[in-house]
């Protein structure tokens, strides 16, 4: 694994870059509203020229979108970096990114479903701690939550070594206490990465899942895959999110079924619940930091700051 790179924290008067990674949002008027909810906070977007277009289900074409995220990078009155939505087509792009530029520009990257792919690939390529959270064209657009936005300005703004990142309202599912590195996702999107150049060292990490819209045999399927992979096997320990939306079966097999017949053998500590995913309610999880996960106690917490 490359050595890890900590981006500078978000000051009061930055810029913010708006980057459309993936897909272009389902309603235009949202990009504006997610403005407006940026400047209300003191901050002022420079869009990328992704943000607006439309190639059927990408926000424009990939050379367009891979430009905006090296541009917002290289811009140094940029401060940090918010993705509009998910969707699909960030993987599209990793081939294209420099990642020995971004590593000498670092800065926050903020976004998750989708954007997963582009996350784990900054930091398996540059080392760059990036965070899984709240979106300009979906979270700040609908109306944030006060706890979510809360929990989302802290983690970028204020440099603390010990923070937790839990509510303390999660669910022990395996008793026990690890550290690692705590990576994961999208789970759908992080499968897809799974024997590519892309996909950082997971040996030891604290892995955290979420999905949404899958059925439960596909949940299973990519459990399996995870498994059949060496990765479950090799983490430290594991937090899942929110599996919301699941289509409606007659074939369904319960879901905690599942979770059981590919966890527990594992004999590592798991958490559930975690507030986090396609739900209102959603903690900024810094992807790459260390992190320490105490399931009895179900806290997860920071080791270490994630902004400088």
């Amino acid at each position: 694994m490359t050595n890890r790179c900590i981006p500078p924290r978000l000051k009061t008067g930055d810029l913010i870059g708006l980057v459309a990674p993936s897909s272009p949002p389902k309603d235009d008027g949202h990009i504006q509203l997610g403005i407006s909810a940026l400047l209300a906070r003191g901050y002022y977007p420079r869009l990328g020229w992704s943000v607006g277009m439309r190639d059927g289900y990408l926000a424009g074409p990939d050379h367009i979108r891979a430009q905006d995220i090296m541009d917002m990078f290289l811009d140094d009155r940029v401060g940090a970096i918010l993705c509009t939505r998910g969707g699909y087509g960030s993987a599209r792009l990793l081939e294209q990114l420099d990642y020995g530029v971004i590593r000498r520009h670092p800065k926050i990257l903020v976004g998750f479903s989708d954007i997963t792919a582009l996350s784990l690939s900054l930091f398996a390529g540059a080392g760059l701690v990036t965070f899984a959270g709240p979106m300009v064209t979906a979270e700040f657009a609908s109306g944030i939550l006060p706890e979510t936005e809360q929990a989302f300005w802290e983690m970028l703004t204020v440099r603390s070594e010990h923070r937790w990142l839990s509510r303390g309202e999660e669910r022990t599912y395996v008793e026990g206490i690890a550290e690692g590195f705590l990576l994961g996702g999208n789970l759908t999107v992080f499968c897809s990465l799974i024997g590519t150049p892309f996909m950082p060292d997971l040996h030891s990490a604290i892995l955290f899942f979420e999905d949404v819209g899958e059925e439960i045999y596909r949940i299973d399927r990519m459990f399996l895959q995870l498994k059949q992979a060496g990765i479950l096997e090799h983490a430290a320990g594991i937090v899942l999110g929110s599996f919301t939306a699941i289509p409606d079966s007659d074939q369904h097999r319960d879901l905690e079924v599942v979770f059981r017949e590919y966890l527990l053998p594992l004999n590592i500590p798991v958490m559930m619940d975690f507030p986090f995913g396609h739900i209102p309610l959603k903690m900024t999880l810094p992807l790459g930091a260390r992190v320490h996960l105490d399931t009895g106690r179900r806290q997860l917490s920071l080791l270490e700051a994630v902004v400088r």
